[in-house]
């Protein structure tokens, strides 16, 4: 049985499969739609190592600190960055499945 965040997000998928395809053809080849899958994949990397690479070390170094020396500030700001950086990603993701399925459809 499905659960109730995999229907959300097959959900999503669906959405951008549907604004991919009113916005681009369909794949005409195979080597299309390698491209744009890899493309699409560059760009989950891309966010992944935003989090790893800037956020999470800017993030660690604070941890670092002494309390007295915390800034609640900054803290919550690369916080909000983490939260972004992951949200970015995630998306990425979906435009990933969707170019799956966007993909399947060359195999019917």
């Amino acid at each position: 049985m499905i659960d109730t965040k995999q229907k959300a997000l097959e959900h999503l998928i669906f959405e951008e499969l549907v604004a991919a395809n009113k916005k681009f053809p369909q794949f005409q080849t195979m080597h299309e739609a390698y491209g744009v899958l890899k493309e699409e994949i560059e760009e989950v990397n891309e966010e992944v190592e935003s989090i790893n690479k800037e956020i999470l070390k800017d993030y660690w170094t604070l941890c670092r600190r002494s309390e007295a020396n915390h800034n609640k500030k900054e803290t919550v700001f690369l916080l909000d960055c983490l939260k972004e950086s992951t949200l970015n990603a995630i998306n990425e993701l979906i435009q990933v499945a969707a170019m799956i399925e966007k993909t399947k459809q060359l195999e019917k």
